[in-house]
């Protein structure tokens, strides 16, 4: 179980890195890998996983927070740079 909620804060940290590349598209795939998860667990009917699911959940609702974040910042119609980091940098290029 603790390998699923330490998953979804994974994807978690992947989010802010598609985030600042502003691939939205992205961020919403992982949203929906991290809701899954999220809903798995939530079927689970076990008092021992409780911390793990608010973990999951706490996942969860950070990274709706920044896909949030990410649409208001495009229909807000501000300019910001496509890359913020410099493109030979091999721990943000996939």
């Amino acid at each position: 179980m603790g390998a699923l909620s330490d998953l979804t804060g994974e994807t978690g940290r992947m989010a802010v890195v598609y985030a600042a590349k502003r691939q939205t598209t992205e961020v919403r795939e992982i949203l929906h890998a991290n809701s899954v998860v999220v809903m798995g667990l939530e079927s689970i009917e076990s008092n021992k996983f409780g911390q793990k699911y608010k973990a999951a959940m706490n996942n969860m609702e950070k990274i709706e927070l920044l896909l949030y974040e990410l649409c208001m910042i495009e229909k807000g119609g501000r300019v910001l740079p496509k890359e913020i980091f410099k493109a030979d940098d091999k721990k943000y290029n996939n």
